[in-house]
């Protein structure tokens, strides 16, 4: 009878009382009562929050409430939580479990007892109780089985009770209040919501409802108000809970180069229905709560517990995740689904996981799930090791001919994912559309860097492409970080230097991501070939820039995560200089679109002097900032005819500008700017000084040349390849501008900002130095990629040598048949005529017409005409019209030179890429392309070396809407003598070295002579 005094205590309530979703007192000690509460109907999905006040008279006063959650099954999955804050500790979660098989002795009602959860810890924050272990997995049904097995042996000994764990479930969940020495009598609970995670519904147990008779009640209240925390408890005492999505880390990074510790707290201000919402960023490690989150798309945003999230996604390379979390990423995209170890990491690490779903059988199986079933016969859905997934990709090959299957396939992942319903994404190929029916979700991939796709170009994709789409669809893109492996193998071939193929500047990997803001997509997935944990200067240099490029993302959190981009860039009193309007909420950022070209290959200085601008649209009331890590920097502006003029000293890739009204949001990206000051000037310093030294040893080579006399005259106008001015003053310069922005940073009081912008100015010069070197270098060759050495200035040592040997080599004959497009050849020679079926084009077709002709009889005439000429889409999703070469049989080592002409009457439309060519050992990454000649013959010829025996092809692509004249296509071997011949230039000798035959056949001492150099 002892144990019934002490442990089996019963409440009795009516069944009206617990018909609906409020918070009900379930029992009270020494005089503690619910007071009326506000917004007690709140449910589960409700976004407005509940407020209850308890009045705990003196001390050791407590209060159990209760809320009814609809009966779900104890299964491994199932995590109920709740997020609330109050004013001070003795607060606890538990859960009121029913076994509904086993009837208690004495009662005869179905036995109940609690399990515990985490409690408050007092941080006057938000906090989320859950019922989870130290890794963040779900453990009510292991806690359940625990505690049933110790009340079992207490029960079983008097009266011979076993229990039946068959269709266990939770009746309510129930929270602890007690008063605590030196508290008030007062206990304000705001409870923001409650999430039933890994939800399976039992079967109806009603007449269950009326009793609340917990057999451990004693013993919970023990545990409850005992002083360790629970696992799951994520309190932080100064900042507000958030998930590990944002952008928190496990710990500080590092000290910053003055010693002083990194902050890693970020604080934003969102907008909800243009109602200001501060959100703060923690570097609180929490155990993982993704199973909490509700992961949803609201029109082309991702949001994340209804809080709108930009994603950083980096390719995995087989980095610890943890590693990737502390370069800021969150999110890590996968190529093949995770296994259950990483997936765990994943958790640990507190990232994001974009994957493939599992294979069909796993899916199957979920898809089955029966929560009717026994517990020995069921089969849960996707398990919660999946908590940490944040999309399923279903590919990036995804076409008209893939749709059908894929969408059957999306519908069997949607079914198998029923409990989080994550959302799908997918890169389509063709049947754009289509897909924006199926996922949530496209991905914009293209590899722009080193291309002939200009960057500007691409913008005017990435905004296009997206109106093939249906309105509001997501889009993300990819942000190219290295050179694609193809042009990193044929640099390889021209024997490159690792230390010279640094060739990514940040510029470059920062014009890409304004284009993408600019052109308003809201996740980027930076690629990646190779781990960033190596150890060579090429990863040194992308691992910091990629980390700084994460810590402006989020700068600029709120344009990036849900900002709508305007159509309009906002022009300048400088053409060179223009700037793409985002809107978030009541606020504007000016995101600067520099208009120079050729930045693909080299940028310049990317700064110009004295802009204006006017920005129309701009309220009166609005202010202007300067937004830059370390401190916001006011703006003077005016009203003028047309909108709201502001003046810049000067304009750069760091001029972000940002407009509002409000001063809560200025003071929040204030504090934001300030906490990210140390480590942003830290990391912006250091990528001077990589930069610096890369760009000294390519110049220390090329003065080598100089001096030594072997850099030749070009034959066109009979001046040096590059004239190679002094540059000692300029490094000497660069060198002390550098020390003054790192003394910026040392200063007392520090001064982030000046020295972030600082470190930008430093690397003007250099930038400058390099562009122009390579103009100078390539400024009349064909094409701009002709050779896979020209197209940046990290790889200029590797052209001067190519260029330098041309004399001794000549072309062998022609090995494409049917290359003069002569209609007696080529209807026998195997051509390949390849059409898409793409939207809105009617005809894509070619033929051998004498209007094509260049030489001989006859042409290839190539034409894609539209469905509507009255309504022509403004870009075609794929290329309607293909021409493949016949393959030519190629040796290892050798050179091949592919040469043509080519002729556009009318420039193309619809398209960035116009007409391609390009072949099998470079792909379109490589390729050359033109959108209009003048209606001129255009030579055109590149380069390329053989790494294999085998099949060699030459391939030509209508992109866009027009006609193209092709005739004369060559493809030639080169063929080099033993010696060059003696050209009257002083050549250094080499340094004898044994060479394996392909080296001697292809020794990149002699390059082929370009077509009509000499004339």
């Amino acid at each position: 009878m002892k144990f019934f005094r002490l442990c089996i205590i019963l409440f009795t309530l009516h069944a009206a009382a617990l018909a609906g979703d409020a918070w009900i007192p379930l029992h009270s000690e020494n005089g503690g009562i619910l007071l009326v509460p506000q917004n007690e109907g709140l449910s589960a999905s409700s976004t407005q929050n509940c407020i209850l006040t308890v009045q705990l008279p003196t001390e050791q006063s407590a209060v159990i409430l209760g809320k009814s959650i609809n009966n779900p099954l104890v299964i491994d999955d199932l995590a109920p939580a709740i997020r609330l804050k109050t004013d001070s500790a003795g607060i606890a979660v538990g859960v009121q479990v029913v076994l509904p098989k086993t009837i208690h002795p004495v009662t005869k009602r179905p036995i109940t007892y609690i399990v515990p959860g985490s409690k408050y810890s007092g941080s006057k924050n938000w906090e989320t109780l859950s019922f989870r272990d130290k890794n963040g997995m779900p453990n009510l049904r292991k806690e359940s089985d625990r505690i049933a097995a110790l009340l079992q042996a207490e029960l079983k000994a008097p009266f011979g009770t076993a229990f039946d764990m068959r269709g266990q479930y939770v009746r309510q969940i129930i929270l602890f209040a007690e008063r605590l020495p030196q508290q008030n009598g007062l206990k304000k609970i705001e409870i923001e919501s409650v999430h039933i995670a890994g939800y399976a519904a039992a079967a109806d147990h009603a007449e269950d409802q009326s009793e609340f008779d917990p057999i451990n009640y004693a013993g919970f209240k023990i545990q409850a108000t005992a002083k360790p925390v629970y696992p799951g408890s994520n309190a932080d005492s100064n900042t507000e809970w958030v998930s590990p999505l944002q952008t928190q880390t496990t710990e500080p990074l590092q000290a910053d180069p003055h010693g002083k510790p990194i902050p890693a707290a970020n604080r934003r201000i969102v907008y909800d229905n243009n109602q200001p919402k501060q959100y703060a960023l923690t570097n609180g490690q929490t155990s993982s709560p993704t199973a909490l989150m509700r992961i949803k798309m609201n029109d082309s945003v991702l949001m994340i517990d209804d809080i709108p999230v930009g994603i950083r996604a980096v390719e995995y390379q087989g980095e610890p995740l943890d590693f990737l979390r502390k370069l800021e990423f969150n999110a890590v995209w996968l190529k093949e689904p995770p296994g259950p170890g990483l997936r765990l990491d994943a958790q640990k690490a507190g990232i994001w996981l974009i994957c493939p779903p599992p294979g069909n059988t796993e899916l199957e199986s979920a898809r089955k799930f029966d929560p009717n079933a026994t517990r020995e016969n069921s089969v849960s859905a996707l398990d919660s090791t999946y908590d940490n997934i944040l999309i399923w990709n279903l590919g990036s090959e995804c076409s008209y001919a893939r749709h059908l299957a894929d969408s059957q396939r999306a519908q069997v992942l949607q079914n198998a994912d029923r409990i989080k319903r994550r959302p799908m994404l997918c890169t389509a190929r063709s049947g754009v559309y289509d897909y924006s029916r199926t996922v949530d979700v496209l991905m914009l991939q293209r590899e722009p860097l080193f291309s002939s796709l200009d960057l500007l170009d691409l913008y005017k994709w990435q905004k296009e492409y997206q109106t093939l789409a249906r309105p509001d669809t997501a889009f993300w893109t990819t942000i190219q970080t290295q050179p694609p492996p193809k042009l990193a193998e044929q640099w390889t071939m021209f024997e490159g230097n690792p230390q010279f193929i640094c060739a990514v500047s940040y510029e470059q990997i920062k014009m890409q991501i304004y284009s993408a803001l600019a052109s308003g997509v809201h996740g980027v997935l930076f690629t990646s070939y190779t781990p960033l944990t190596n150890n060579d200067p090429e990863t040194d240099f992308r691992r910091t820039a990629l980390e700084l490029a994460n810590w402006e993302l989020q700068l600029a959190e709120e344009w990036f995560a849900s900002g709508r981009a305007l159509p309009a860039l906002a022009q300048s009193n400088q053409p060179a200089v223009q700037s793409a309007v985002v809107q978030a909420g009541r606020s504007r950022l000016l995101v600067p679109m520099l208009q120079e070209r050729h930045n693909q290959s080299v940028v310049g200085s990317a700064a110009a002097g004295n802009v204006r601008y006017i920005v129309s649209g701009i309220p009166e009331t609005y202010n202007a900032y300067h937004l830059v890590p370390g401190r916001l920097l006011p703006m003077e502006t005016r009203r003028v005819a047309g909108g709201m003029q502001i003046e810049l000293e000067e304009a750069s890739i760091n001029s972000l500008i940002f407009f509002s009204e409000d001063d809560a949001v200025y003071a929040q990206i204030g504090q934001r700017a300030k906490v990210m000051g140390s480590r942003t000037a830290y990391l912006a310093c250091r990528l001077a000084e990589l930069q610096l030294s890369m760009t000294e040893q390519v110049l220390a080579v090329l003065k080598r040349a100089k001096e030594m006399k072997v850099i030749p005259v070009h034959p066109k106008d009979h001046l040096p390849l590059m004239a190679m001015p002094e540059q000692e003053s300029m490094i000497r310069t660069t060198k002390e501008a550098l020390e003054f922005a790192k003394d910026l940073a040392g200063r007392n009081p520090p001064d982030y900002a000046r020295s972030y912008l600082q470190a930008e100015r430093v690397t003007r010069g250099l930038r400058f130095t390099g562009r122009t070197l390579w103009q100078e270098a390539t400024r009349h060759d064909l094409n701009a990629c002709m050779t896979p050495v020209s197209v940046s200035f990290a790889t200029l040592p590797l052209y001067l040598t190519a260029y330098q040997r041309t004399n001794g080599a000549k072309l062998s004959v022609n090995r494409l048949p049917g290359g003069n497009m002569e209609s007696r050849t080529i209807e026998q020679s195997g051509w390949e005529p390849m059409s898409h079926k793409v939207e809105g084009v009617f005809v894509a077709k070619k033929d051998i017409s004498p209007a094509a002709q260049h030489s001989g009889q006859t042409g290839l005439q190539l034409v894609v005409a539209p469905s509507n000429p009255s309504d022509k889409p403004k870009q075609l999703e794929t290329v309607p019209l293909w021409i493949a070469a016949p393959p030519m049989q190629v040796r290892r080592g050798e050179m091949l030179c592919v040469h043509g002409w080519v002729r556009i009457p009318k420039a193309l439309e619809s398209t960035a890429d116009g007409f391609m060519v390009f072949d099998s050992l470079g792909g379109e990454a490589l390729a050359l392309r033109f959108l209009e000649t003048n209606n001129e013959w255009k030579e055109f010829a590149f380069y390329r070396n053989v790494p294999a025996d085998g099949s060699y092809y030459v391939f030509f692509a209508l992109a866009g809407i027009g006609e193209v004249h092709l005739d004369d296509v060559q493809v030639c071997a080169v063929q080099f003598e033993a010696k060059p011949p003696d050209s009257g230039v002083a050549v250094p000798p080499a340094v004898p070295a044994p060479a394996p035959f392909y080296r001697r056949l292809n020794p990149l001492q002699y390059l082929p002579p370009m077509p009509n150099w000499g004339n």
